[in-house]
């Protein structure tokens, strides 16, 4: 008897969409450190790149996604070069620093001569990076171009002035909080956000939450400004819920000993942001204060590339996806823990 095997081959549903951005010279800035030249486009100079490479800023370029969508590709179809005027030295990459630490207590990297003896473009590409997530219930997604590339060796630095690209995308991935309820006002609030944002407003849709116009239907589960605080400030804040609510945003108080008793977590910062994810998918939250001191509500230290010892950073209690922890070791927010940094609700 023949034995027949079935194989069912699971296929991603893959959309493409085109767009284009214009780059011109007079957005471009250039100063000098030294004998090298600092090259900024709209005032953005920062490079990500190796230190000890050319400088090169990157190009933010932001898009509103079709929701539950995430980019899986960037492919550049067109473009447009200029040679601009100069001889041009580049300031090289440097190691990533806090804002806050001395200048001059910063080494100074000089320049690698595997790079800055091409003859070639540098970086080579376009598309520097990309990357996807959840905004308050939207789809966003920031690509960084590269539309400056520079020849070393020749000191040429060269402009793409017109960039086509088509951006591919897919079902998005990873664990997603979505409201599942929200007032009419907050909804439009988070549109309005999104499409001062991206260079695709008319495709910013909706949240796919269900909206309550609250103007006209009340509706006491909806909570749309969350004071977190420990009970010392609960009567000193009332009149800020009173206050906030009369203004139109329904508010409400809610002490640190309700949530360390009524939410699980790992320790006390992830039980007050399991609440803070809660009001958010169940009753419509945009607004959240944290009133009260670091011994009651604490901040939570995470990764960055600038400092080994980890900073304190209250973005923990805004970005609401992931776990900020997915690999379940003591060190929070590094590259692969599941947070997105697109904030989720304001935080003051």
């Amino acid at each position: 008897m023949k034995r027949i095997t079935l194989i069912i081959l699971m296929l991603v549903p893959l959309f493409v969409f085109s767009y284009q951005i214009n780059i011109s010279e007079d957005m471009l800035t250039f100063d000098k450190s030294g004998d090298y030249d600092i090259v900024s486009i709209e005032g953005i100079m920062a490079s990500t790149y190796e230190p000890g490479t050319p400088g090169l800023p990157s190009y933010p370029v932001q898009l509103a996604l079709p929701n539950g969508m995430e980019i899986a590709s960037v492919d550049v179809t067109y473009s447009y070069p200029i040679e601009l005027d100069g001889y041009f030295n580049i300031y090289p990459a440097q190691i990533p620093a806090k804002i806050s630490d001395p200048k001059e207590e910063a080494t100074f990297t000089p320049p690698n001569p595997a790079y800055y003896n091409l003859n070639t473009e540098f970086p080579g590409e376009l598309v520097e990076s990309f990357s996807s997530g959840n905004m308050g219930g939207f789809s966003v997604a920031t690509i960084n171009f590269t539309p400056l590339q520079y020849i070393p060796a020749q000191h040429k630095l060269i402009l793409y002035t017109i960039i086509n690209f088509e951006v591919t995308y897919k079902p998005m991935e990873g664990d997603k909080v979505y409201p599942r309820k929200r007032s009419l006002k907050v909804e439009e609030r988070w549109r309005d956000i999104i499409k001062s944002m991206v260079i695709n407003p008319d495709e910013v849709g909706y949240s796919g939450a269900s909206l309550i116009d609250t103007s006209v239907t009340l509706d006491d589960d909806i909570v749309e400004y969350l004071i977190i605080c420990d009970s010392d400030y609960s009567a000193d804040l009332s009149d800020l819920e009173y206050w906030k609510t009369k203004k139109g945003y329904k508010a409400e108080i809610i002490t640190t000993d309700d949530i360390y008793a009524n939410y699980d977590g790992e320790d006390e910062q992830e039980q007050i942001r399991n609440c803070i994810i809660d009001y958010f998918e169940n009753h419509g939250l945009l607004y959240v204060v944290l009133a009260g001191k670091v011994n009651k509500i604490n901040y939570r230290s995470c990764y960055v590339p600038a400092d080994p010892n980890y900073i304190p950073t209250e973005m923990y209690y805004a970005d609401l996806d992931g776990t900020w922890n997915d690999d379940g070791d003591s060190y929070w927010g590094e590259p692969n823990d599941g947070q997105d940094f697109y904030y989720d609700v304001w935080l003051g």
